[in-house]
């Protein structure tokens, strides 16, 4: 387990001594934790609740079993539908570096800043494809920008 692990989960899956058991909330608290470790770089984590009842108490105690998978890296960045120019600002303005851990959070975050380089008045619609290569352990970033 990562220090990031050990750091942060606990805020995910808080328990809430003497509430009712909510599957529903738990399981949106590890989906949220699982989205957290993505945009860590961590592609493939996952986060499996076990539940031990105490029928006599009436209660119920979760042992979190986290695999946290490989670490997943910045792999190629391909930018399409722009002209050099657009192109070139909109490659400078993406600050995740080829080979730094993988934000799976920020190519949907950045196309608020890409915007911003863009020719104005001019309304884009931009498609985002994530590539994630196992075997090497990167993901390729494919954004098509077309203009309306």
């Amino acid at each position: 387990m990562s220090d990031w692990t050990a750091a942060r989960l606990p805020a995910f899956a808080a328990p809430i001594i003497g509430e009712a058991a909510n599957a529903i909330r738990l399981n949106g608290d590890l989906e949220a934790a699982e989205k957290a470790y993505q945009s860590k770089g961590y592609m493939r984590a996952r986060i499996k609740p076990e539940a031990a009842f105490d029928d006599a108490n009436n209660t119920v105690r979760y042992t979190l079993q986290v695999d946290e998978g490989d670490l997943f890296r910045m792999g190629e960045l391909e930018i399409l539908g722009l002209d050099a120019s657009a192109t070139s600002k909109v490659r400078a303005a993406w600050t995740v570096r080829e080979g730094e851990p993988y934000d799976a959070g920020y190519a949907n975050h950045f196309l608020n800043e890409a915007i911003k380089v863009l020719p104005t008045g001019v309304h884009w619609a931009v498609d985002v494809r994530e590539s994630v290569n196992v075997e090497d352990k990167t993901v390729d970033v494919n954004l098509r920008f077309n203009s309306k």
